[in-house]
């Protein structure tokens, strides 16, 4: 009897192959007010912030929040992820950038660039969390953001060619505004 293969029942999508010129930085005590800006100055009309307070999550949003700025949380667009984590009344950041930074910018936070910048990047596609799942009981959010859109950037290390870090990026998908999403603010977690 001979095998037979049967297609696969995930979503079939097309590998690329590794870009070259990615970007992984970090950068160490950064006031509020600093790491604010820096988030503006980052953020492209298409952009999407997840933040984290021990006692909830925003869920996913299109825009940075008027209040105090969560303990933990990350801004993703088409070509980066940056992830904050306050220590004290400082953060720590974390730059992931498919290609690299204006030169103001790496000036402004003074990033420094980790493996000596040999980073090789490429998109694959992301299985988003469901709206309803047991670990959200009330509901995971995407607010002003279309789940479609969410990507995964793998960055290799050039030297010894192993994935060191995985981001969120942002595809081309049209954002659903924030008023017509799904989602209320009585669902709200936390």
């Amino acid at each position: 009897m001979s095998a037979t293969t049967t297609p696969s029942s995930s979503p079939a999508f097309e590998v690329q192959a590794w870009e070259k010129d990615g970007f992984v930085g970090t950068c160490e005590t950064v006031s509020q007010e600093q790491l604010v800006s820096v988030l503006k100055q980052l953020a492209p009309s298409q952009s999407a912030y997840f933040l984290r307070w021990p006692h909830r999550v925003s869920g996913w949003r299109s825009t940075l929040p008027k209040e105090v700025l969560s303990p933990q949380g990350q801004l993703v667009t088409a070509n980066l992820e940056l992830r904050w984590q306050r220590h004290g009344n400082r953060y720590d950041l974390l730059l992931l950038s498919a290609s690299s930074l204006k030169t103001e910018v790496k000036e402004l936070l003074k990033f420094q660039s980790l493996a000596n910048n040999q980073w090789q990047t490429c998109l694959r596609p992301v299985l988003p969390y469901r709206e309803r799942i047991p670990q959200y009981p009330k509901r995971f959010q995407y607010k002003g953001i279309n789940p479609d859109q969410l990507q995964q950037r793998y960055f290799r290390n050039a030297q010894t060619g192993l994935v060191q870090f995985v981001a969120l990026a942002l595809g081309d998908v049209t954002p659903v505004p924030e008023s017509s999403s799904n989602n209320s603010e009585n669902n709200q977690n936390g």
